[in-house]
């Protein structure tokens, strides 16, 4: 590794191997160059200067307040019964159920429906191909198609390979 490649991965870094410690390409390498340890022991010291700064705008939560809140609801409703819980968990197994029984019976149905229904006429006039020129023979390779359209020219006769 060279010293452009390493200084390329160092902002990706983790510390550990900013330090030199492991047996990473990049640790072996700040190990090994002075001007990439020092480069490196820079990015660490900016890390922790950007990190200390952090710290100090985010105010730390009162963990006694979080926990006061979280054990205690705020609401004012009754706590549902057993009864109520288990009613409640009943609904919801019998709407899955019968949600995941109609949807075979849509997917059949939808397939159905295409094969029974004819194709929708599209708008516009129908596609006629046009007659082939008479007297021309052509030969197509096999697995090909082709189309041989006439024009209003009669010199001119259009052959469409595909």
């Amino acid at each position: 590794m060279n010293c452009n490649e390493a200084r390329g991965l160092m902002l990706e870094a983790h510390p550990s191997e900013l330090e030199g410690s492991g047996n990473g390409i990049l640790a072996q390498h700040i190990r090994g160059c002075g001007r990439c340890r020092y480069l490196a022991r820079t990015v660490l010291a900016e890390e922790a200067a950007v990190g200390e700064e952090l710290a100090s705008y985010v105010a730390i939560p009162d963990l006694d307040e979080l926990l006061d809140r979280a054990v205690e609801p705020e609401s004012s409703e009754p706590e549902p019964s057993d009864l109520e819980k288990q009613e409640r968990l009943w609904r919801r197994a019998r709407f899955r159920k019968a949600g995941f029984g109609l949807v075979p019976l849509a997917a059949a149905a939808t397939i159905a429906g295409l094969l029974l229904v004819e194709n929708p006429r599209m708008p516009g006039d129908p596609y006629t191909p046009s007659e082939p020129a008479p007297g021309l023979a052509v030969e197509v390779p096999e697995g090909q198609n082709i189309a041989v359209l006439a024009t209003n020219n009669p010199n001119i006769t259009v052959l469409w390979f595909f």
